[in-house]
């Protein structure tokens, strides 16, 4: 049996709730079909359940049509080195009237910030543009594209801008592009020429877009797909009035994103297809989650049936998973997540229900681990879940169980939320199990 007991206190209950439960002469408690004389009954305390904790590796996931382009680079410590570049099309506009004797000013690209960023935003953000060399068409027997997907891309920049940017949802970046393609595609609407009959050959005209970082970034920012391909030029009169003209994002469904990463260096170097998990004893006592970049983190409760062994064991009453994570692995540049999702998993890893709470109204709540940050000394900081139904769930399962939790970022996966976790052997930020439970004496 797998449960040690040299931190195992027996305490009576203090509580005004737990005393109504077992104090009453008159009253008893029904566990199932077992009923204990209150008189007989104490709840015990045991934090030494052995806990496994593991890295396993995330192969893809679809990127398609979710409203969000990333692009940029950035050197995380504990991740490595992320770059990501996103793919989209051009469309028509609803109208190509150009006054006669006016004047091409240029030709921008304009990307709407939504307030997502990775990395150090004091550095300055290097954006290129180039020019798709094929059409946006899905891989060969699939219906999307995925993090892992690309586009072949002309390696000539059409534009690029190197700049420093405090992301804000409001605020936008625009890139100037090559004056050879603003040229043409101004002339093109002038003499209405037949690339702009229809949605159709103007994509065969202009394939599309890429838009990528450079090694020289160390920040990734995201943007909402209210992307915008702006023809500028000056209008005649009295007084000369600037003007322009918008091309809107096409094939919306088709627009994606990818993300790479080099883990050269990191406790993850050579986590993939063929070695999909890394135990935490194999990377420093450590478990690494970075969904967006491929890794989620597996929290397992191997030994749980062994507490049914336990002298006098009725019922589980109360269970809390307190995550630490280690103190090193964030900063001002990476911070922890306000939020992290739990959800279970059965033995293929596939996501399966998240750990709900259910407040007064009965209504369910989504467990976010109501994040504590030690201000002071950093040991103590940590997420909480409630792990109560679930661990009551699983002490039912009698045959062999792969089960477990995965620690996942609220927000989604077009975030880059991440997470680094202390298992039970972690010098200083170690996970947690505690559990409460009747024990008839």
């Amino acid at each position: 049996m797998q449960i040690f007991f040299s931190n195992k206190k027996m305490i009576w209950l203090v509580s005004v709730t737990m005393l109504a439960m077992f104090s009453c002469d008159k009253s008893y408690v029904g566990f199932g079909e077992n009923f204990v004389d209150n008189s007989a009954t104490k709840l015990v305390y045991l934090d030494s359940s052995t806990i496994e904790i593991s890295t396993i590796y995330v192969d893809s996931f679809t990127t398609t049509a979710n409203g969000t382009f990333l692009c940029g680079v950035t050197n995380d410590p504990q991740f490595g080195k992320v770059s990501a570049s996103s793919y989209f099309s051009i469309g028509l506009p609803s109208s190509t009237t150009i006054a006669t004797g006016s004047v091409y000013d240029s030709l921008e690209l304009i990307l709407p910030l939504n307030g997502t960023y990775y990395g150090d935003t004091l550095s300055p953000f290097h954006i290129r543009v180039h020019r798709l060399n094929q059409l946006l068409s899905f891989p060969s027997g699939e219906t999307t594209f995925y993090n892992t997907s690309t586009v072949g891309y002309n390696t000539d920049v059409l534009g690029f801008k190197d700049i420093v940017v405090r992301p804000n949802a409001s605020d936008t970046v625009g890139v100037r592009l090559s004056d050879v393609l603003g040229t043409d595609l101004y002339n093109k609407i002038l003499s209405n020429a037949s690339q702009l009959g229809t949605a159709e050959l103007f994509e065969d005209y202009l394939k599309g877009l890429a838009i990528t970082g450079n090694g020289a970034s160390n920040v990734i920012l995201g943007f909402t797909d209210s992307v915008k391909l702006r023809l500028h030029y000056t209008k005649p009169g009295v007084f000369a009035q600037k003007d322009f003209i918008d091309f809107a994002l096409y094939r919306n469904s088709k627009q994606f994103y990818n993300v790479s990463v080099d883990r050269t260096g990191t406790a993850l170097n050579g986590i993939g297809l063929a070695n999909r998990t890394f135990p935490s004893a194999s990377t420093g006592h450590k478990a690494y989650g970075q969904y967006i970049t491929g890794s989620m983190i597996k929290i397992r409760f191997p030994y749980l049936r062994s507490l049914l062994q336990l002298p006098g064991f009725v019922k589980i009453m109360k269970a809390q998973l307190v995550i630490h994570p280690d103190q090193n692995s964030f900063d001002q540049i990476f911070p922890l997540p306000a939020t992290a999702s739990m959800a279970g998993f059965t033995s293929n890893n596939a996501i399966g229900d998240y750990l709900f709470n259910y407040n007064s109204s009965g209504s369910a709540e989504l467990q976010t681990g109501d994040l504590y940050i030690d201000k002071v000394y950093g040991k103590t900081t940590a997420y909480t879940y409630d792990v109560t139904s679930y661990l009551l769930s699983q002490i039912e399962v009698s045959e062999i169980n792969s089960n477990g939790l995965l620690l996942l970022p609220e927000s989604g996966d077009n975030t880059f939320d991440r997470f680094v976790i202390g298992d039970q052997q972690h010098p200083s930020n170690k996970i947690q199990l505690k559990i409460y439970y009747a024990s008839f004496q």
